[in-house]
């Protein structure tokens, strides 16, 4: 049993480790670590089982008003939220005005829709992974409004990749060490190509060491604000560097 996790904290959690199990959602996370960082595969899933317990702690709060019982001052804050993301996300698109507009309130509420529908896996912060579903949402908006067909799966960033931000990237859970390595050197060779020290800076605690987004926003002494708008800045940054080297 993880050092500091209770037995009766494990059987709370066990179904959704069960559940992310299935979805893929472990085995990233136990990619991301190089060798001998920790050096045994039992002690990254207690770090695994000790992160899903902290998250569930601090997070079940919210996950209940939002999921579960609905709440309206819930989802008016968090519907505001999503809508700043999408605004954010849709601002350098060709579209403008109206047409904008309406491609953002589409979004808002098929975003809105996945949030009700999908279990929250506990293991990133409940706004992070909002924000994903967002891009996600606003991505295949996009996509519909300038090309009116269906967009191949493919195409879409899955929810439940830690990588979510490589787009069209092979899931890392599926691919073989091989592959993986491969995945690993030219995500960390797209990092260095960031434009500032701060993107990389955040891309590194993020993505490669695991911190929140509170947490990486305490330690660059940004407000969360700040770091949401840098996060958004590193997606569209690494879109184009990966896209620019041909991946």
């Amino acid at each position: 049993m993880p050092a500091g996790v209770g037995a009766a904290t494990v059987a709370t959690v066990e179904p959704i480790l069960y559940a992310n199990l299935e979805r893929g959602r472990i085995q990233c996370y136990l990619a991301r670590y190089a060798p001998g960082e920790p050096e045994t595969i039992q002690q990254r899933v207690n770090i695994y089982v000790e992160r899903v317990a902290d998250y569930y702690r601090r997070c079940r709060p919210a996950v209940l008003q939002i999921q579960f019982n609905k709440e309206e001052a819930a989802w008016i804050q968090l519907m505001d939220n999503m809508d700043r993301w999408a605004r954010c996300y849709c601002q350098n698109s060709r579209l403008s005005g109206p047409e904008r507009g309406e491609v953002v309130e589409a979004a808002v509420m098929d975003a809105a829709a996945i949030v009700l529908r999908s279990p929250f896996p506990y293991d990133v912060e409940f706004d992070a992974w909002v924000y994903v579903i967002v891009q996600n949402a606003c991505k295949k908006r996009l996509h519909q409004h300038y090309y009116p067909v269906s967009v191949p799966a493919d195409e879409e960033v899955p929810i439940d990749a830690w990588d979510e931000w490589l787009a069209n990237l092979p899931d890392l859970a599926t691919a073989n060490d091989e592959r993986r390595r491969e995945l690993r050197s030219l995500l960390l060779g797209a990092v260095t190509q960031l434009d500032s020290e701060a993107r990389r800076e955040f891309v590194i605690r993020y993505y490669f060491e695991g911190y929140t987004l509170p947490e990486v926003a305490e330690r660059m002494e940004r407000s969360p604000a700040a770091i949401y708008k840098l996060h958004y800045d590193c997606l569209q940054n690494l879109r184009k560097i990966l896209v620019k080297n041909g991946i």
